[in-house]
């Protein structure tokens, strides 16, 4: 594969609680000193985390439940956050939802996005990875975003308009592994903590391009949605590892171009442009509406264990 650029970051297992801390860490802030300022000595200066290993799957220097390997912030235990792993997360370009499908499928919107680095644009998608870290695209950029805030950090540059993970041992034999389709040319992005890898691993082959979204299935079917001369959208295959199309999965139930795709209980959820959600049976390409977010639709993301 060509390395195109560098840069990135990865997540943390979830555990439906969102951004998981130790209780024992908790309070060994709390008790710290007696003025709370949580100082380990008279200097004033709290006490450095100790040294991370960017090449751990298990360490975590900063106790935020985020692998050093896999954290794009492994010394800020405040940053990135974990997404909720019993949740389906749904966006628009400027605001964060979440999506409920326990709940008669109800939409509960969390904030507008904010960028305090100033990269601010409009977000076009995001993507989640096994710990609950989310991640973003806005101003050609991947960014790191809290999922309880939606505020946003970014990371390297990535001009493209989808975003999806495939799981450990499909592209990367230790880890799972962010992926895109800018255009027509399907990418890998490898992270070491900080540190971000892009990397071009082919073309997709004519008439099938971007048109917003990537998801892998539970049963390890990858799928993204491409633009149709028909109108709307389809969802095709994809082998990950090569870029080669398995095939033409079917059409959704919409005229309009589908933006967001998440896996869910052994089948997609689907959001089009306008914020009509679908259930999708990617087996039988057939799908149905259940319903709509109160919002436009531009991206959706889920914890890997919602599959």
């Amino acid at each position: 594969m060509a390395a195109l650029a560098c840069a990135c970051g990865r997540s943390a297992l979830g555990d439906g609680l969102g951004d998981s801390r130790a209780d024992d860490d908790a309070d060994a802030d709390d008790d710290a000193d007696a003025n709370g300022d949580g100082d380990d000595d008279e200097s004033g200066e709290d006490d450095p985390p100790p040294d991370c290993d960017l090449d751990s799957h298990e360490l975590d220097c900063d106790g935020d439940g985020i692998p050093d390997a896999d954290d794009p912030f492994p010394e800020d235990r405040d940053r990135p956050g974990r997404a909720r792993s019993d949740l389906i997360y749904l966006q628009s370009s400027t605001t964060l939802s979440t999506l409920d499908m326990r709940a008669g499928v109800t939409v509960t919107p969390i904030a507008d996005f904010t960028f305090p680095d100033d990269s601010y644009g409009q977000v076009t998608d995001i993507a989640i990875d096994r710990f609950g870290v989310l991640y973003a695209i806005s101003s050609a950029l991947l960014h790191a975003c809290h999922p309880e805030t939606a505020e946003c950090w970014a990371l390297a540059e990535l001009p493209t308009n989808s975003l999806g993970f495939v799981p450990i041992g499909v592209v990367d034999d230790e880890d799972d592994i962010l992926v895109t389709l800018a255009g027509t040319t399907w990418i890998a992005v490898r992270q070491r903590g900080p540190e971000i890898g892009v990397f071009e691993i082919g073309d997709v082959e004519s008439p099938y391009s971007s048109s917003g979204d990537i998801a892998t299935t539970a049963a390890g079917l990858t799928v993204f949605t491409s633009n149709w001369s028909t109108g709307g959208d389809v969802v095709v295959g994809i082998d990950p590892a090569t870029a080669e199309i398995v095939g033409l999965i079917g059409t959704p139930p919409t005229i309009f171009q589908v933006w967001g795709v998440v896996a869910y209980d052994d089948a997609l959820v689907l959001c089009d442009q306008t914020g009509v959600l679908m259930s999708f049976d990617p087996s039988t390409g057939a799908g149905y509406t259940i319903g709509a977010a109160p919002h436009e639709c531009w991206g959706a993301a889920g914890h890997p264990d919602l599959r």
